[in-house]
């Protein structure tokens, strides 16, 4: 197949001070068999030498100034605004591609038009190459937790399958189903947007697959720290705007008597004596920290309620489905909390040798 007759692929990347990560992902992108591709840096005010970096890899690329650093979710959607490609790849600055990683998403993709967006199953580096994702979860209190995350790969993961959503660190999605649906919520900042995002994706109709044969690799959090207070703020906070924005009027009491069962998961884990994610962000942070992040998140969710309510309005506009949709999905897609918070594994050095040649 010619190059002229393949879609374009964008491939978007938000980078600020990525100078020490971004040259693995910058070469796997060179590297990839798909011959169809542009790339996007959009560069939050970068004070190091991360946009020389990707301009001396890939003297192609395009690089949009993000001069204001308003959040990961602004320049996610200025990266797409500034591409061209029928089907955007979103890949985060800390994690990179196997070289026919983009070559099989958008096989599945190509195969029905139907499919919004494509999840590959991405690896850690820094967990012993356990999973990080494949594709995701669909959790009872509207949040997005990753399908696999800190198991080691097996045959459950080997194939190709319908799945609630995507991890933004590698997906490809569909322009025009972008375009029905909207793109990024900028007030999210980062974190949890994509199920954000995936949730009206199937609310208006579309598919979202996983391809195990497309293979990625994340270090996770490399930007802002795996337990830092900002995280943690932002992702608690994102999965309440998330049920808010998107939770049928019949569902309401339902997401949020699970958002209650999601916190007493957690005081369980923290006073329980095995380690688990929970236990890692409190030595952390600090339990009083813990407490204080949770207020911050609360007052934000008032100070922006009328913003979320006139969000919920337009996401809902273009739902085909309702309260019996939801609860199929929590179903097929659903996943136990507890679990998913307790899963942890010992953290490894870096091997050198999974960088991109």
């Amino acid at each position: 197949m010619s190059e002229q007759i393949l879609p374009l692929v964008s491939a978007v990347i938000c980078t600020y001070n990525s100078a020490s990560i971004i040259e693995p992902c910058i070469k796997s992108i060179v590297n990839q068999t798909y011959p169809n591709l542009e790339v996007i840096i959009v560069d939050a005010g970068s004070t190091d030498d991360t946009v020389r970096i990707c301009e001396g890899i890939y003297p192609k690329v395009k690089v949009v100034l993000d001069k204001y650093n308003y959040g990961y979710c602004f320049a996610e959607n200025l990266g797409i605004s500034e591409s061209r490609g029928d089907l955007v790849l979103m890949i985060n600055s800390d994690a990179w591609m196997d070289k026919r990683c983009i070559e099989e998403m958008v096989k599945t993709a190509s195969a029905d038009s139907a499919v919004a967006a494509v999840a590959p199953k991405i690896f850690l580096p820094l967990r012993g190459m356990r999973l990080d994702s494949a594709g995701t979860y669909f959790a009872k209190d509207f949040s997005g937790m990753n399908r696999g995350h800190m198991e080691v790969d097996g045959e459950r993961y080997d194939e190709e399958c319908e799945v609630f959503g995507v991890s933004d660190a590698v997906a490809l999605y569909r322009r025009s189903s972008l375009e029905i649906v909207g793109r990024y919520d900028p007030r999210f900042v980062a974190y949890q947007e994509e199920a954000d995002l995936c949730i009206r994706l199937r609310m208006a109709g579309f598919k979202i697959v996983f391809n195990p044969r497309a293979l990625g690799y994340h270090l996770s959090s490399a930007t802002v720290g795996e337990f830092s207070p900002k995280k943690i703020m932002l992702s608690e906070r994102n999965v309440w705007w998330t049920g808010i924005k998107n939770c049928p009027t019949g569902l309401l009491p339902y997401c949020g008597i699970n958002l209650v069962l999601r916190y007493l998961a957690y005081a369980r884990l923290l006073l329980g004596p095995s380690e688990t994610r929970v236990t890692h962000a409190k030595a952390t942070v600090g339990l009083r920290e813990m407490v204080r992040i949770a207020r911050e998140a609360l007052q934000s969710t008032v100070r922006n309620g009328p913003y979320l309510l006139r969000k919920r309005a337009q996401a809902q506009s273009v739902f085909k489905y309702g309260d019996d949709r939801i609860m199929e999905m929590i179903r097929r897609y659903g996943y136990d909390l507890r679990s998913w918070f307790a899963n942890t594994a010992p953290r490894n050095e870096f091997p050198p040798n999974l960088f991109m040649n």
